[in-house]
């Protein structure tokens, strides 16, 4: 079994350290104009990229075959993906209220992180995966 190199190791202490420290700033200091921003530029897309990533990372390291078995990696990623999208509609009230007062634009936003996920993740596959 091959190591884990040194920089992907890095790489996911980075950014697993960036997406908290993003997830505390939005939930406690930023401010609603800030949020709606975010929203209507898509630049929240950038952390469910990078959070598609961390994934990626994680089953590289952990579980290197199944970041080889494109179906078992895509089920996988889906599960996560789709059950952080889940805990954020029952447990986030921004994002509550947000499904409450517009459902149609919070499908369009969830299908958009959903989506930037999983090319966060496919993207490190084909691109970094081989990469020692």
């Amino acid at each position: 079994m091959k190591t884990f190199p040194r920089w992907k190791q890095q790489l996911l202490v980075f950014i697993g350290l960036a997406l908290a420290v993003f997830t505390v700033y939005i939930q406690w200091f930023a401010p609603v104009d800030t949020l709606r921003t975010l929203g209507a530029t898509q630049i929240d897309k950038l952390a469910h990229i990078a959070g598609g990533l961390f994934i990626a990372l994680l089953v590289e390291w952990r579980y290197p075959n199944l970041l080889r078995d494109l179906p078992r990696f895509l089920a996988f990623l889906a599960l996560v993906i789709i059950s952080w999208e889940a805990f954020e509609f029952f447990f986030d009230a921004k994002t509550r209220f947000f499904y409450d007062t517009y459902p149609l634009l919070w499908r369009l936003d969830a299908a958009g992180d959903i989506t930037a996920g999983f090319l966060g993740a496919y993207g490190y596959r084909v691109f970094a995966a081989r990469r020692q």
